[in-house]
């Protein structure tokens, strides 16, 4: 059996482990998902990348791309991932997506049970910066919201860190890194899964310009 620190440095290696993380915790915890089935019209600009000469703002749009990509069918999802990586890595983060959201690729259209999984970033820091490389971490919060069951909302933290390369005008990404945290302590009270959903209609996912 691996130990911890076995552990955290497999998942390291890993982009959105804690994304893997919570859908495991939700499907455990009795959620069927049959898709991320978005609650309200998401806005159009919300999932448009404006400014791809900043490295900052194309890594903090990057790191949702598990909402994104789970929304699309096989189709747009390999456009999703051409569009934002590098011709070396788009391959190898299709590959990481499918492994770790199999579970949850798995239950899409299975039943009328339905959760909604959302990706929402907290802050970005760049760490590096270089005429030709730059690396940024992003620290966000990804959530499991119940549609049509009571288990609860889930939510956890983590901190994406992202390399990116210039091609031409353009930052693509080239390598992701994932480790938990930091997680604060939620206060109040977990609002039931019924009442989380029906506060939510008519939002949109918000994604960095």
């Amino acid at each position: 059996m691996a130990t911890d620190s076995e552990v955290r440095a497999r998942r390291s290696l890993w982009p959105w482990c804690t994304v893997a993380a919570i859908v495991a915790a939700g499907l455990a915890a009795g959620i069927t998902v049959a898709g991320t089935h978005r609650v309200g019209p998401r806005a159009a600009g919300a999932l448009c990348r404006t400014d791809t000469t900043s490295p900052v703002a194309v890594a903090a749009l990057d790191a949702t791309v598990v909402a994104r990509w789970l929304d699309a069918d096989p189709t747009g999802r390999a456009a999703i991932v051409g569009a934002l990586a590098t011709p070396a890595f788009a391959p190898v983060l299709t590959g990481r997506l499918v492994t770790q959201l199999a579970p949850l690729v798995g239950r899409l259209g299975a039943t009328d049970a339905r959760a909604q999984l959302r990706q929402a970033v907290l802050g970005a820091h760049l760490v590096t910066l270089g005429s030709e490389r730059a690396q940024v971490a992003v620290w966000m919060m990804t959530s499991l919201d119940p549609i049509s069951t009571s288990a609860p909302p889930l939510a956890a933290f983590s901190t994406e860190t992202l390399t990116l390369v210039r091609h031409g005008a353009r930052w693509l990404l080239d390598q992701v890194g994932s480790s938990d945290g930091p997680t604060p302590q939620v206060t109040g009270t977990p609002t039931p899964a019924a009442s989380f959903a029906a506060a939510l209609v008519g939002f949109a996912d918000w994604r960095p310009a």
